[in-house]
């Protein structure tokens, strides 16, 4: 469990049990809590989840969310989706003095995490299939000229110009950087939003936010659904992929995506037609992504206040977001890259050892970073690797 765990949250776990059996007519007296940086999920059967999440005042966003995500299952089945209390409701609330709770049953996922093995032609192509029809539904409520209550990409933009502005902002990036970013910002406000390029997003549709079982996928975790561009989402995920620690461990950026991108691209063409030049634009979305990422781990980090339940911010995380930034974002990733790849094999080396060198700084550091709560489902297959090769 993080060490910040909020102590009024971590004193209603108990009540919020207690709760669901009247809401929706399940025990999770036995279940297992599972934190991540926004909610905690109770784990408590094979079929379904009960999660909970901080939510405004104004419930209206998450409302319209869950609405959406059970109309979107109708066009695309890979999706995990609310299911509705026994009084018909997506959702019941705990009021926690200046919070709101919002707890609600889920579809749990099924399969598990992907692994670096898993990531090939074939796993492109079923993804690339999912976000084509998460997009294709988007552009039908363009079309219908509907409008769903979420973020837009343009507050994403503002946020990120409002933390640049912070006179903090200079002990991380450098005048020349932060003029780099601006520059990028501007040009990103220069893209057109046509229909077929411009909607409703998942947002944060990385390899954290689905599992994979026989070839499928289930996807999970709207919760920063928004308006954007769709490139953007794709950017999204192929910055997760080709960043992954165990992922075509011996290929550099463009040899990932040499790999991956032409079945992608034919699995999501078979719903969105995409102009040549939105492709152009993938670079400069990954970009955006790794400049998001970064202002807002140093926001994070300036305050000392994450999220409400999630865990705190390492500082060399946020040095690291910071460095994939700024410069040629496909060269920065080639050197990250290597850097992982470093890393991997020393720890397989302390993996296969049982013990770190405590008068090492690094090892101490990655031992205790593959044994945390959060980290230890992407190292899993190398305990599994070494035990294999023990028998």
């Amino acid at each position: 469990m993080p060490n910040n765990i909020d102590e009024r949250i971590e004193k209603i776990k108990d009540t919020i049990k207690n709760n669901v059996k009247e809401w929706f007519g399940d025990d999770i007296s036995d279940a297992k809590v599972h934190y991540s940086t926004k909610s905690f999920v109770y784990d408590f059967s094979d079929d379904y989840i009960i999660k909970v999440d901080e939510i405004s005042k104004d419930e209206s966003q998450f409302v319209a969310l869950l609405e959406y995500l059970v109309e979107l299952k109708k066009n695309c089945s890979e999706i995990c989706v609310p299911v509705r209390t026994l009084s018909g409701k997506v959702y019941e609330k705990v009021e926690l003095e200046d919070r709101v709770l919002a707890v609600t049953k889920f579809e749990k996922a099924k399969g598990k995490l992907l692994r670096g093995n898993m990531l090939n032609a074939g796993h492109a192509y079923v993804a690339g299939d999912v976000l084509g029809k998460i997009h294709e539904y988007s552009i039908q409520l363009n079309k219908d000229d509907r409008t769903i209550i979420r973020p837009s990409f343009e507050d994403e933009i503002k946020s990120i110009e409002a933390i640049l502005d912070e006179d903090f902002v200079m002990q991380y990036y450098d005048e020349k950087a932060i003029n780099q970013i601006r520059a990028l910002l501007e040009n990103v406000k220069g893209i057109e939003k046509t229909q077929k390029n411009f909607g409703l997003i998942h947002n944060d549709f990385t390899f954290y936010n689905y599992f994979v079982e026989d070839n499928k996928i289930s996807v999970f975790d709207f919760g920063d659904c928004g308006y954007g561009y769709f490139m953007y989402d794709i950017a999204i995920l192929f910055l997760s992929w080709i960043s992954k620690p165990d992922a075509n461990a011996m290929l550099d950026v463009n040899g990932n995506l040499e790999l991956l991108m032409p079945a992608f691209r034919e699995a999501y063409e078979k719903h969105v037609s995409v102009a040549e030049n939105d492709w152009d634009n993938l670079k400069i979305f990954m970009q955006l992504r790794q400049i998001k990422s970064a202002t807002k781990l140093i926001m994070s980090n300036h305050t000392k206040n994450n999220m409400v339940i999630g865990g705190t911010v390492e500082e060399g995380i946020v040095r690291k977001q910071v460095a994939l930034s700024i410069g040629d974002i496909y060269e920065q990733l080639d050197q990250s890259l290597l850097q992982t790849r470093d890393n991997i094999m020393l720890i397989a080396k302390m993996l296969k050892e049982g013990k770190c060198d405590e008068s090492n700084p690094k090892e101490v550091y990655l031992w205790n970073v593959i044994h945390s709560d959060e980290s230890r489902p992407f190292y899993e297959y190398i305990l599994e690797e070494i035990e294999s090769a023990k028998q």
